[in-house]
C-alpha cells in the first residue's frame, strides 16, 4: 500500500534517512519557485520508492540538515533515477549540496528519448502513455494554491512531488526494459548518462565575453538602425512605418508598389520574408537605395541586434560571463541544441559585426578552437568502405580535389556536391545550390556516384533497410525512427515525400554517427582537461570550444587534438582543425 509523507520536523527527517538506508533503487526529485537555478528557490526534494516517498520542506531545516541528509542518501552505491536529471543536480549543485555520482545517476527521461525521439519526453505524458496515469499539472496546482494558507500550499506540493517521485521509478522499471529490447542500453549508459556531467560543468563554467565591445556593438548599431528607420519612412512616406511590421510591409509592397508575390503563405498571406524581397530586389533590378534594398540591410543588422547583442549582454553574469542551456534531447539527430541564450547560432562573420570576436578568454588564458575535418564525410567512408574515400582519407589527401577530379568540376562546386549527396540532395536541389542548369546537376550526381561505387551501393542499402524496418540506427546504436515518414512516402500522397524520406534515413544514420564521436570525444576529453584546470566551454556541431591557461596552453592543444582524433575507432582516420586565441573569432 502506498504511502506519502511530507516532513516537516527534525524527528521525521531521521525517518527518511532510516527507510532510505535499507533502499538500493529510490527516485529523486525537486521543486522549485523556478527553473533558473542561480535566481530561483529551492523548495523541497522528493525522496522515496514506488512504496513510499516523502517530501522535504526545505525551508523547515537548516543547510547541514539537508546536506547532512543528501550525503547520507547519495554516499552508499544506490541507484538514484531522476526525469531530467541535469536540472535537478543542476539545482542541488546551485545551492551547495552534494550530489550523487554520475555513475549511480539514471534518467527516465533520456531512456524516453533513445527508446522513440518523435514523441514526448515530458514525465506528464510519460506517466499517461506507459503507466496510464492521470496526473495534476503544475500549472493546476499553481492555480489550486492561490486560496490556500502556506501550511497547504507546502503540502499539496509536497504530494505532488511524492507523485512524481513515485511516476519516475515506476516508469524506470518499464523503460528500463525497453531499453534493453531496443538495444540501445550502452549508449544510453556509456555516453547519454556520463554527458550529462560533462553538460552540467559547460553550462555552470559558461564563457567569458567582452562586454566593450559588444556595448560599442549595441550602439553602433543602435544609431544605424534608427537611421535606416528613417529612411525607410521616407521613402514609403509613413512617418509611423514599422520595419518591423510584417503586415506594414506587406501593404506596401504588394498593395502599394505593385510588387508581383513570390510566396504565399499557408494562411493565405502574401510572404515577405528575405528570400522573396530578395527576389523583389532581383526581378525588378532595383538599386540600394530603394525600399526593399533598405529593408534587406535593416533586418540583417536588427537580426544581429536582437538575436545575439541585447540577449548576450542582458544574460551575462557578475563575471561577464554568459551561461547557456544544452538541450541533450534537443535534435531528432542527436546532435546538442542550445537555448538562453543559443551559442550554437552565432553568426560566422568577419566584418565590422563579428559576434565570435565577443567571446573571449579569462585573463591569463587562452581559447582552443578544435574542429573535426569532414567528419560526415569520413563516417559514411568508414561504414561504406569506398575505396576511393578511403584512400583519399587514408592518405591524408583532400576529399573535395577528389571529388572535383572526379566530376570535371571545381573544387568549390566538388564541396557542395559532396555535402550535399551524403544527404540525398535531388538534381533540383543540387540545381538550385550552384546555380546551373537540372541536366548539369544531374550529371554531377551521375559521376559522383560513379566515383564513389560503394558509398551508392550503402547509400541504397540505408535506404532499403529504412524502407522496410522504419528504423536507422548510428554508429553507438542509437535509433532514428522513421515510420511514420515511411509510411507517407510508401503511400506516395505527398509530392517529393521518398526523396525526403531518403534524405532523413542517410542524414540520421551519418549525422548521427558523427554527434556521437563529437560526445564520446568530450567526455573523454572532460577528464583529461581538469588535470590541466582547463575547461569544455561550447560545443557547435563538429566544434569545440575550450578554455585553458597560457601556462600549459600547448601540451593542452596536443591533448585536446589526441582524444578527439581518438574518440572513436574508424577505418579512416578522424582529423582535427585547431587553433589557439584570445578570442573564439
Amino acid at each position: 500500500m502506498r504511502e506519502t509523507k511530507v516532513v516537516l520536523t527534525k524527528e521525521d527527517l531521521l525517518l527518511v534517512d532510516e527507510y532510505l538506508s535499507t533502499k538500493d533503487l529510490i527516485a529523486v526529485d525537486i521543486e522549485s519557485t523556478g527553473l533558473d537555478e542561480h535566481k530561483d528557490d529551492l523548495l523541497g526534494i522528493g525522496f522515496g520508492c514506488s512504496e513510499k516517498q516523502f517530501f522535504i520542506g526545505v525551508e523547515y531545516f537548516s543547510k547541514e540538515d539537508i546536506r547532512n541528509l543528501l550525503l547520507k542518501v547519495f554516499e552508499k552505491h544506490r541507484t538514484v533515477i531522476f526525469h531530467n536529471a541535469k536540472f535537478d543536480l543542476k539545482f542541488l549543485l546551485a545551492k551547495g549540496l552534494p550530489l550523487p555520482h554520475i555513475n549511480n545517476v539514471e534518467d527516465t527521461m533520456l531512456m524516453a528519448w533513445l527508446i522513440d525521439e518523435n514523441n514526448s519526453i515530458g514525465l506528464k505524458n510519460l506517466t499517461k502513455r506507459y503507466l496510464d496515469r492521470d496526473t495534476k499539472t503544475y500549472t493546476q496546482l499553481i492555480q489550486e494554491s492561490i486560496l490556500q494558507t502556506e501550511e497547504e500550499r507546502l503540502t499539496d506540493l509536497g504530494l505532488y512531488c511524492c507523485d512524481d517521485v513515485k511516476n519516475t521509478i515506476d516508469l524506470y522499471a518499464k523503460l528500463l526494459i525497453l531499453v534493453h529490447k531496443e538495444d540501445v542500453y550502452k549508449d544510453y549508459k556509456y555516453i547519454e548518462i556520463p554527458f550529462i556531467k560533462v553538460l552540467m560543468d559547460m553550462e555552470e563554467w559558461g564563457i567569458k565575453i567582452n562586454t566593450t565591445l559588444l556595448e560599442n556593438y549595441r550602439q553602433e548599431m543602435g544609431e544605424i538602425l534608427a537611421s535606416l528607420t528613417f529612411q525607410l519612412r521616407e521613402i514609403c512616406g509613413n512617418p509611423i512605418f514599422n520595419p518591423n511590421s510584417p503586415k506594414q510591409i506587406e501593404e506596401y509592397l504588394f498593395t502599394v508598389c505593385g510588387y508581383n508575390p513570390v510566396k504565399i503563405t499557408r494562411t493565405g498571406k502574401r510572404s515577405t520574408n528575405s528570400y522573396v524581397l530578395e527576389e523583389i530586389v532581383a526581378q525588378n533590378s532595383l538599386q540600394d537605395n530603394d525600399f526593399v534594398s533598405v529593408l534587406l540591410k535593416y533586418r540583417e543588422l536588427e537580426k544581429i541586434y536582437s538575436t545575439n547583442i541585447i540577449p548576450l549582454l542582458n544574460l551575462r553574469d557578475n563575471r561577464d560571463r554568459v551561461h547557456t542551456t544544452f538541450l541533450q534531447h534537443g535534435t531528432i539527430s542527436g546532435r546538442l541544441s542550445s537555448q538562453n541564450p543559443n551559442l550554437q547560432n552565432i553568426p560566422a562573420r568577419d566584418d565590422e559585426w563579428s559576434i565570435k570576436k565577443c567571446f573571449v578568454a579569462e585573463k591569463g588564458h587562452k581559447l582552443i578552437v578544435a574542429d573535426y575535418s569532414q567528419v560526415e564525410l569520413r563516417v559514411l567512408a568508414h561504414l561504406s568502405k569506398d575505396v576511393a574515400m578511403t584512400e583519399t582519407f587514408e592518405a591524408d589527401g583532400d576529399i573535395h580535389e577528389t571529388t572535383a577530379k572526379l566530376t570535371g568540376t571545381s573544387r568549390q562546386r566538388a564541396k557542395a556536391i559532396n555535402f550535399g549527396l551524403i544527404y540525398g540532395m535531388s538534381a533540383g536541389s543540387l540545381a538550385k545550390t550552384l546555380e546551373i542548369d537540372y541536366n548539369d546537376a544531374q550529371d554531377y550526381i551521375n559521376r559522383f556516384f560513379r566515383g564513389y561505387p560503394q558509398a551508392k551501393k550503402y547509400i541504397d542499402q540505408v535506404n532499403d533497410q529504412a524502407f522496410k524496418t522504419g528504423l536507422t540506427r548510428t554508429l553507438s546504436g542509437r535509433l532514428r525512427h522513421l515510420n511514420d515518414e515511411r509510411v507517407i512516402a510508401l503511400g506516395g500522397n505527398v509530392q517529393g515525400a521518398v526523396g525526403r524520406f531518403k534524405r532523413m534515413a542517410i542524414n540520421s544514420k551519418i549525422q548521427g554517427s558523427a554527434a556521437d564521436i563529437i560526445k564520446i570525444a568530450m567526455i573523454k576529453l572532460s577528464r583529461r582537461l581538469a588535470e590541466y584546470n582547463a575547461r569544455l566551454l561550447l560545443q557547435i556541431h563538429d566544434e569545440l570550444v575550450i578554455e585553458t591557461p597560457d601556462y600549459c596552453a600547448q601540451e593542452v592543444m596536443e591533448v585536446v587534438r589526441n582524444e578527439m582524433e581518438n574518440a572513436q575507432p574508424l577505418s579512416v582516420p578522424l582529423k582535427v582543425e585547431i587553433e589557439m586565441d584570445e578570442s573564439w573569432g
